[in-house]
């Protein structure tokens, strides 16, 4: 099962929301294989308006994460190749260099000066995305590149993707409240959809009374914040301090870190990192069990001062955070086993065997008979078919 945010990204230029100006800006540097340097805030619609636009006129996307090398050499092996190379399958090609801050910080070895060099030999349109083009490490690459902003989306603009959702699932709605939820985003129309679907798990339904589950956008700034000091420096005090100062539950953070940790700590760094982060689990798990409240002080300065000491070095450049969703996953896999069960049930019922029998080795049978388009009689709803015709 996807989350709304994969289920519903754009798939054309039609769908993206707000940002017209931008995309035709994009539109005519793609078309003459030109550089692109898109920036903005986070869910302003960049990287899905390269896809959306590549779909629409029939191009292959070759898209590079730039955080994947930091050095001159690497450069050229990966680029390099990228930008002769000529597209076998569609029209044209569109490399796409995300999260350009990634070769921003004090590890790199000519990585930026090299992407310049590079440019200059292009066969095929680039795009460069940033969230922050001004870093005086861009000055010379801005100079071959048509600088993009894509804006805060407004409110009224999200207000409509949320209501086109809303739609195709079923959920009752009031105007208002999508106007809210729409509001409370900032323009960040990939969070809208992700409350939008957090509120709507398990029902039809959109309540505003459920609204305060969602906590306030400024704290997840505070968030990024404290995460960037525990995850990036190497000053226990500084991280023991940050964790005081965010004012989110000790038990969201521990879900924060976990996953984010992976997204910055390598090697074993990251083995470190866990290891902080999993003793600082059981003292929660002990505080939760025999209420040793007293135990809260070793918690927090394990994932904080713990964790930001693991690391061998401090770590530089940009790294995209992500909220996390281990609570929505769990829920996601909870509801796909349990269509397992009730479908094992209605098996077992039909084959004389034991629930657990059938699970084992009568679903994984139905399942096979399914793919290949056979059916059977067993009062099997559309959504259980749905799920034994999966892949």
């Amino acid at each position: 099962m996807k989350t709304w945010v994969d289920k519903y990204t754009p798939n054309s230029l039609n769908e993206i929301a707000g940002q017209d100006f931008a995309i035709s800006q994009l539109k005519n540097v793609i078309e003459r294989k030109g550089v692109a340097l898109l920036h903005g805030a986070p869910g302003t619609g960049k990287t899905c308006s390269v896809y959306a636009l590549a779909n629409d006129l029939g191009y292959e996307v070759l898209e590079i994460n730039a955080s994947d090398f930091r050095n001159e050499e690497n450069m050229q092996r990966i680029v390099g190749g990228s930008l002769q190379q000529a597209s076998l399958f569609s029209k044209g090609k569109i490399v796409l260099v995300d999260e350009l801050e990634g070769i921003s910080g004090q590890e790199d070895r000519g990585g930026i000066s090299e992407l310049n060099g590079l440019l200059d030999s292009k066969t095929h349109a680039v795009v460069l995305i940033t969230n922050d083009p001004w870093d005086k490490k861009f000055s010379t690459l801005r100079k071959k590149c048509t600088l993009i902003e894509y804006k805060n989306v407004n409110a009224d603009s999200v207000a409509k993707v949320l209501r086109r959702i809303c739609e195709k699932e079923g959920i009752n709605f009031l105007e208002e409240d999508l106007k809210i939820l729409a509001r409370r985003s900032g323009g960040d129309v990939r969070a809208a959809i992700t409350d939008l679907h957090a509120l709507c798990i398990g029902r039809n339904e959109l309540s505003r009374e459920d609204f305060s589950i969602l906590g306030e956008r400024e704290q997840e700034k505070s968030v990024f914040t404290a995460l960037q000091v525990i995850l990036k420096g190497k000053d226990s005090g500084k991280a023991i301090q940050v964790m005081d100062e965010v004012d989110v539950d000790l038990f969201d953070m521990m879900l924060w870190l976990d996953e984010n940790i992976g997204r910055e700590y390598k090697g074993k760094d990251l083995e470190s990192g866990y290891d902080m982060l999993g003793k600082a689990d059981v003292f929660n798990g002990r505080i939760k069990r025999w209420q040793y409240w007293r135990f809260l002080v070793y918690m927090k300065e394990l994932m904080s001062a713990g964790v930001s000491a693991a690391k061998e070095m401090q770590y530089y450049g940009y790294t995209p955070y992500k909220r996390y969703d281990r609570i929505l996953k769990m829920w996601m896999a909870n509801q796909k086993y349990k269509r397992r069960k009730d479908i094992a049930a209605k098996l077992a019922s039909h084959s004389h065997v034991s629930s657990k029998y059938a699970v084992r080795h009568v679903v994984p049978y139905v399942k096979m008979l399914y793919k290949k388009g056979q059916e059977i009689d067993a009062n099997f709803t559309d959504e259980e078919v749905e799920w034994l015709k999966e892949k």
